[in-house]
């Protein structure tokens, strides 16, 4: 009896140090800080929630925020990202839904991950048929106005 008794509560500690690592890494990803001057000089770090949303912010996103920030004063710091919070949300939001999208249709997703290596493709294969097209063809004769192909 006091066997299993000991044997339960060190299941009922590893779960307890489990669920600690879980809740401790949603925390570490799920939140972040930023440091306020007060007027009395005083630094202080406020934390807040990171909604799920946000962490489908793509790189070009964060650039292009950051390129554009108005930096001449703190009053335009904030006015600037007051005015374009709105539209970098929205721009968030949908490549979320993107990204749902593409979790669920994993050959689409993977598609888009190499939109590149398509586009290349793409290219090249017009210019092989381009000149596949060219090479086709023979010049007109002086007197005719139309093209022929080359089997006739």
């Amino acid at each position: 009896d006091v066997k299993e008794e000991t044997e339960l509560i060190n299941e009922l500690q590893m779960e307890r140090q489990l669920n600690w690592r879980k809740a401790s890494e949603f925390f570490y990803h799920n939140t972040a800080n930023i440091e306020v001057l007060r007027e009395d000089s005083h630094l202080e770090k406020v934390y807040f929630y990171i909604l799920p949303f946000c962490h489908a912010i793509t790189k070009d996103t964060k650039n292009k925020f950051n390129k554009n920030a108005q930096r001449i004063s703190a009053k335009a710091k904030v006015s600037y990202l007051l005015s374009e919070s709105e539209e970098v949300m929205d721009t968030i939001k949908y490549e979320y839904k993107l990204q749902g999208i593409f979790n669920k249709l994993k050959i689409l997703a993977l598609l888009l991950k190499n939109i590149v290596l398509w586009r290349e493709t793409a290219f090249w294969l017009s210019v092989t048929i381009n000149i596949l097209v060219l090479i086709g063809y023979e010049y007109p004769d002086e007197d005719s106005d139309e093209i022929k192909p080359t089997d006739e």
